[in-house]
Formats: structure tokens, sequence, C-alpha cells
């Protein structure tokens, strides 16, 4: 369950979030929004990388604020852009950062890499470093350090932003067959038409919430206003 009790969020007195109130427990929710309509500060709301100036944030009823660390193991956030999420010189190294901080063992750090890294085909590249992956290949490794930690919900900002084609259709086939709650931004409907819920948001406020093809009709009309 993901509530936000009149949460707003203020940065550089500019009004980013504006008294948002609601609940989420579906498992598929896209949010719809103009550029600097709020998309990614909700989202890094959500985890607890930005605080609410105002209200509350509670994740499976652990308050952002007060239980920070605990909300930042239940929601991993993936990034739009790979290279402001990848901090570590190899792949082996930006997959155990995320376990170090939970205090796993190291035998337990190395199984668990080794686990995520069979499920994905991925175990060439354990010891490769970063800087020789593609882009698509850094988008995926951003994904795997937050999939080895075994979050409940995750939360997408633009995943299919700087992939080919193909690199999204691969995207779309696989977060499809993921377990976890997924919150998704996106600008295209046909990313998110199968999900069970959708909001649009413009100027830190949903203007509407309903399904996804319903939500786009509503962010179309808003882009071209």
């Amino acid at each position: 369950m993901i509530q936000f009790q009149n949460v707003s969020v203020s940065l550089q007195n500019r009004v980013l979030l504006n008294q948002l109130s609601f609940e989420w427990s579906h498992r598929r929710i896209a949010i719809f929004g103009l550029n600097g309509s709020g998309k990614t500060t909700l989202l890094k709301t959500l985890n607890g990388l930005i605080a609410p100036s105002l209200g509350k944030v509670l994740i499976n009823q652990h308050c952002t604020i007060q239980k920070t660390k605990r909300v930042r193991n239940e929601v991993g956030l993936i990034f739009q852009n790979p290279e402001h999420q990848i901090i570590f010189p190899t792949v082996e190294e930006e997959l155990s950062f995320g376990l170090k901080n939970q205090k796993h063992a190291l035998n337990v750090i190395d199984q668990k890499i080794t686990e995520i890294l069979e499920q994905f085909q991925w175990q060439s590249f354990r010891k490769k470093t970063c800087y020789e992956l593609s882009g698509g290949e850094k988008k995926l490794l951003t994904l795997l350090s937050i999939l080895v930690m075994k979050p409940a919900i995750l939360v997408f900002d633009e995943p299919l932003c700087f992939l080919d084609v193909k690199r999204q259709y691969e995207w779309k086939r696989m977060m499809q067959k993921l377990e976890q709650t997924m919150i998704v931004t996106t600008h295209h409907l046909e990313d998110v038409e199968h999900f069970e819920h959708a909001v649009v948001l413009h100027e830190g406020q949903f203007i509407f919430e309903g399904l996804p093809k319903d939500a786009f009709e509503v962010y179309q009309q808003l882009a071209w206003q």
C-alpha cells in the first residue's frame, strides 16, 4: 500500500508537488505528465530520496522520513539515465553496493550476485568494467542492481528512454515478467496499456486517475493545448 497524505514538495521556492493525497494498492501504475510536471519528484519522494515539505508518505505503513532505510529497501528506483545511477567501476562492485548496505555477509552477497546474473544470463559480465557497457547494458545493470536487493516495489523513470527499438521490445517483455509492484512514468500508451491504473500529473497535482487509455487521452489533450 502506497499512501500520500496531503504531500507537498517545494524546492528553491518552486512547488513541485502540490497537496497530493491518494492510496495505491494496484500492482501496475502508470504516470503520464508533461516535462516539468513533477513526475520524477514524485518517484523520488516514493523511496525517500526527497522528503515532503508538508504531509506524509507511507510505504506499507512505513513513513519515508522516519523509516527511510527500510523504505529504500522496499522501493527500488531505476533512473531514466543509467549514467546518473552507476557509481562503481565494475559490474560486480555495482551489484554488491546495495547488498552491503543491507548488511549481508560477503558469502551471501557473492551468492546473490551469482543468482541474479544467472537469472538474466549475464554471468560473462560479472568482471567487466562499466565503461565497457553499451547504453542498453548500463540500463540493465541499474535494474539488476535493484533487483538483487529484492524490493517489493519497482519505480521506473521512463524506462525505455535511451533504448533502440529492439532493446525497447526486450525491456517490455522483461518488465511484464517482473513480479514486483511497478510504477512507471512514460509518454507512450503502448508502454503501459496493460497496466491496471494510471494518473495524469500536471503542475504537481493529479488531474486524472483511471485506466491507461483514458489517462493517455487526457495527457494528449494537455500536450496539445
